[in-house]
């Protein structure tokens, strides 16, 4: 999914991305090792989650991992794992949910995933609670639909999730990508909490869009799409045409309403992303942060753009609370504890 935004600059922008990591790439991580008991009966792995993870607030591939039981027995996710950890990796997981004698959360990586639910099939295990990230790989409805037949599932959540069937919405639901996990760190989030709180108040933004920076080989269909029409004449008075960066102190005094790279960062830093709305995928989250859409830009207009533009409504403190993890958590507690889900 691409999302594309804006706002007026009053010379250039800057993706919101190098605002969050500009001065990150640098610096040296600062935790203090939490103390986690170990579990004797987890493998080892060539690139093994780091215990420092369970101490983190903010949402990620890695702390949605970090804060399951079974976060000991897979390798991190999104690395490049040897061929020998990718082969155990399901095998470890179904062992750990066939063994346990009390509910868990359980992180399965996308790529994991439909080896582990055949490891299942047939099998009595205790209530679960299924989360899966690390991948662009979709959780289609296929697999939903599989997944649904175990008798133990209470509910499974997924970042990149096809859209479930009516019968099934109480069951699957969406996780937002979050940040970056390679960069998330304390040290980090301190800094993330310090520049939103630094960012201008939105009644001193522009709602003016931003078509920033971006790798054109990544969702290149909705991106080059956007980028040429965006470009037009027509569309000169409400676009701003980003092909440089800016240093954060420019950025910061330029943020505007509307703006965009990575969709959650954006809506961190109290903007207003504009996705483009895939209709194959589960948006209720992005409903949950009030986060608009932009049409296709085969159906885009200077008319529309307006319209949308002027329809601002500001950001409040609870388009942002899906970034904090103990908002998961809880629901994830709340789906143990209550009865099976979606049958």
């Amino acid at each position: 999914m691409v999302s594309c935004a804006g706002a007026r600059l009053a010379r250039r922008l800057i993706l919101a991305w190098l605002v969050l990591y500009a001065g990150w790439q640098y610096d040296t991580p600062c935790f203090s090792l939490c103390a986690v008991e170990a579990d004797t009966e987890a493998p080892s792995w060539t690139y093994p989650l780091h215990p420092r993870c369970r101490d983190l607030r903010l949402v990620a591939s890695s702390t949605y991992m970090a804060q399951s039981d079974s976060w000991q027995h897979a390798p991190e996710p999104g690395h490049k794992a040897p061929r020998l950890d990718k082969d155990r990796a399901p095998a470890a997981l179904a062992q750990r949910l066939r063994t346990a004698d009390e509910p868990l959360v359980m992180f399965v990586e996308t790529r994991y995933l439909e080896e582990f639910l055949e490891l299942l099939e047939g099998v009595a295990t205790p209530p679960f609670v299924l989360l899966t990230a690390g991948s662009d790989v979709p959780l289609t409805q296929e697999l939903q639909q599989r997944l649904s037949l175990l008798p133990a599932l209470r509910a499974a959540y997924s970042t990149n999730l096809h859209r479930p069937r009516e019968e099934q919405e109480n069951m699957f639901h969406a996780l937002p990508v979050g940040f970056l996990p390679k960069r998330l760190s304390a040290h980090n989030e301190a800094l993330l909490e310090q520049r939103r709180s630094a960012a201008p108040p939105w009644t001193e933004r522009s709602g003016r869009l931003l078509v920033p920076w971006m790798r054109l080989h990544c969702g290149h269909r909705w991106r080059r799409g956007y980028r040429t029409i965006l470009a037009s004449p027509e569309y000169r008075e409400m676009v701003e045409i980003v092909d440089d960066k800016l240093p954060f102190p420019d950025y910061l005094a330029q943020l505007g309403s509307y703006d965009c790279t990575r969709t959650w960062e954006s809506v961190w830093m109290g903007c207003k992303p504009l996705i483009y709305n895939d209709t194959d995928f589960d948006t209720r989250h992005y409903q949950r942060a009030s986060i608009p859409t932009i049409p296709h830009p085969d159906d885009l207009s200077p008319e529309l753009l307006r319209k949308l533009l002027s329809s601002k409504e500001e950001p409040v403190a609870s388009d942002a609370e899906q970034l904090h993890i103990k908002y998961w958590t809880s629901r994830w507690k709340q789906d143990l504890l209550g009865p099976s889900n979606g049958r």
